[in-house]
């Protein structure tokens, strides 16, 4: 007779990792966005512009938005990472890459933590 507790309890068990454990269930990502205070337009964010933006952006800018100061850039925060987060800069034929995702947290990180020189 002991053992029909423990039984039960071990079946109770059983079921419940098995609930938890569904490999179908929905996976929440982070979406907060940390401060990193190294995160810096000298070191960060001009290169990155750079390498993706450069080609319309830079000086007297085709694009209609000039990325080649760091005041420039402060003022156009929201648009760039706007725009870059939903893929539609650098747009196709560009000849640039698209950001990733990490990049474009880059972004989100300078911004959110004081959009430091």
């Amino acid at each position: 007779m002991p053992q029909r507790p423990f039984l039960f309890l071990s079946a109770v068990l059983g079921i419940l990792f098995l609930l938890l454990c569904d490999p179908k269930r929905e996976i929440v990502p982070d979406t907060t966005v940390r401060t990193d205070t190294t995160i810096t337009y000298t070191l960060h964010i001009a290169p990155l512009l750079a390498a993706h933006c450069s080609a319309c952006h830079i000086g007297i800018a085709s694009g209609g938005a000039d990325f080649s100061t760091y005041d420039h850039v402060k003022s156009l925060i929201d648009r760039i990472i706007v725009r870059t987060g939903n893929g539609t800069m650098p747009p196709q034929g560009s000849g640039m890459a698209l950001l990733t995702a990490p990049q474009v947290d880059t972004l989100k990180i300078w911004k959110a933590s004081g959009v430091k020189q």
